[in-house]
């Protein structure tokens, strides 16, 4: 595989502190590509089936993804921990430092645009699984050193994902964003990277493009 065409450096201890050039979420969103991008790759050869259907790629994969880039870059991360009070839910990602300090609250999302049923308007606009990661991440409270980050993981047909809203029952990628920015102010589009996986194995048409965004907490 030519990950150089990625332009994806590989993991130093600073990282996560930026550079001069890339943000922190920006290098986070580049190493997500870089480790599905890898996973692609490994199916290509280990498998006889003639295209890549990301059969094992789940939000359990996305969360491990995550805990293996931390945990490379010497932070120790602990699944499903109890963060969001007296609620049920609990937090895919906590990130704390050696001494643990909490560093990063993460959470993760697998997303199949233009069939992923939690894409419906009105499951997503009442805080379904997706809208309501970034809504739980804007509630809780944390020290103010925290990063919180929401990481989606989506496959799609289209290179592009600008908002295509017709007033459909059902959205697209784009569409998403759009009413994320618009319904949740303290949520941003902090980065993004999107690569054509056509490249590197052959994709089924649905999921050909990979867009690895990460929402931060403002």
């Amino acid at each position: 595989m030519n990950t150089d065409a990625l332009k994806i450096v590989e993991p130093q201890p600073a990282a996560l502190e930026g550079t001069q050039n890339t943000s922190p979420l920006q290098w986070l969103a580049d190493a997500v590509t870089r480790h599905v991008v890898q996973r692609v790759a490994a199916f290509r050869r280990t498998t006889a089936e003639q295209s890549c259907d990301f059969d094992g790629m789940n939000e359990t994969a996305a969360v491990v993804v995550l805990s293996k880039i931390f945990e490379g870059l010497g932070f120790d991360p602990y699944f499903e921990q109890k963060v969001y009070g007296e609620s049920r839910a609990r937090l895919d990602l906590w990130v704390g430092e050696p001494d643990g300090t909490p560093a990063w609250y993460l959470e993760a999302k697998i997303i199949w645009d233009g069939c992923d049923q939690r894409l419906n308007r009105a499951r997503f606009l009442g805080n379904g699984e997706i809208l309501g990661d970034l809504v739980r991440l804007s509630e809780c409270e944390a020290e103010p050193a925290v990063r919180k980050v929401a990481v989606w993981i989506a496959f799609s047909d289209r290179e592009a994902f600008a908002p295509i809203d017709s007033g459909t029952k059902a959205l697209r990628l784009g569409d998403a964003i759009s009413l994320v920015t618009s319904t949740l102010p303290s949520a941003k589009l902090a980065s993004q990277r999107s690569v054509d996986l056509g490249r590197f194995a052959n994709c089924v048409a649905s999921a050909r493009y990979l867009h690895v965004l990460c929402w931060t907490i403002e």
